[in-house]
């Protein structure tokens, strides 16, 4: 009988935007004691109570959606989000929260004597905002920072006090431990995203099949998009696949497809992962899956990657990800 409850407060949760929701989801569900009463401001799912085993899922819609910002979004909505927190979390709740909502309500949280637990997953959760972007779009980037100065200044103001303010805070790596007590010597636990490697392990690969040099992130130069096809550049001899087009196709030696709702059929055609992230990733689930299956991985020594290389690619990481010839003799040689 579940007798425990924690409330868990994101913008998303079941839409499984990225690893931080798959992580926090899994985590919930093999603590089936605990009951999880969860509000989420997913405009991308219809409104509702959705029922997952031991999950309820209450999820709002944004009255005031701006699709170009997400920082002014979560400011022009602030007073629903605090209105449904004083609402429906009772004082003195055990909290989970995580994604950039927390720094609005971790006040009311304070005030209602609630223990939350904040799970940081990257490094704008660190309060780390950098320009990433190439060529046109850096400019666009620019001008975006100022259309968002204001809401991200406040952010920034309240974030610091929702670290301070948090009676816990799990850190997805020791990159962003060691960040978090540089910046603000705060001390945090250590918690690797939760990852279903028994799924991965459990499938056999056809050597024949992996034919290719793989890259994760078509059009995001916070990925290396750039980086990655000056590679392939390189290696015109070699086949690569590229994930995260709009449309299959193929130009040269790069085979474009869509996001794959099954990441294990883009494994089954890689031979070399490669990992040319020019932000500091927070920890690199993609790395860890790929691994398992015994497929070599490449990655740029940013943030996270590099402590998710296992013993066998432990060398296998890149410096200066703009030395493109590094990358080059890494493929050769694996």
């Amino acid at each position: 009988m579940k007798n425990n409850i924690t409330y868990f407060v994101s913008e998303f949760l079941l839409s499984f935007k990225g690893g931080a929701e798959h992580s926090i989801y899994k985590k919930m569900i093999e603590d089936s004691e605990t009951t999880y009463k969860c509000f989420t401001f997913d405009n991308t799912l219809d409104e509702g109570v959705i029922h997952e085993k031991n999950i309820i899922v209450y999820n709002y819609h944004f009255p005031i959606f701006l699709g170009f910002s997400r920082f002014w979004t979560l400011l022009l909505n602030y007073g629903k989000i605090i209105a449904i927190v004083k609402t429906y979390i009772p004082n003195n709740s055990v909290v989970w929260s995580q994604s950039l909502i927390v720094p609005y309500i971790s006040n009311v949280l304070r005030k209602k004597d609630c223990k939350n637990t904040y799970f940081l997953r990257d490094e704008l959760q660190l309060n780390e905002f950098h320009n990433y972007e190439v060529g046109a779009r850096k400019y666009l980037k620019y001008i975006k920072n100022i259309v968002e100065f204001f809401p991200i200044f406040l952010y920034k103001y309240l974030n610091k006090k929702a670290l301070e303010q948090s009676h816990k805070i799990i850190s997805n790596s020791f990159f962003i431990h060691d960040l978090l007590f540089k910046k603000y010597a705060l001390n945090s636990k250590v918690e690797y995203p939760e990852i279903d490697l028994d799924k991965f392990r459990k499938c056999r690969l056809e050597k024949a099949n992996q034919k290719y040099i793989t890259f994760i992130g078509v059009g995001n130069a916070m990925k290396g998009d750039d980086i990655a096809l000056e590679i392939a550049a390189k290696l015109r001899k070699k086949e690569f696949l590229f994930i995260g087009s709009d449309a299959e196709f193929k130009k040269g030696n790069i085979h474009y497809i869509p996001w794959q709702k099954d990441i294990l059929e883009v494994y089954k055609q890689t031979n070399i992962l490669i990992v040319p992230s020019r932000w500091k990733e927070a920890y690199g689930r993609i790395v860890i899956e790929a691994q398992s299956l015994g497929i070599k991985v490449i990655v740029s020594d940013r943030g996270g990657l590099r402590e998710a290389l296992n013993n066998e690619n432990k060398n296998n990481y890149i410096a200066d990800i703009r030395d493109i010839k590094l990358w080059v003799d890494k493929i050769i040689n694996n």
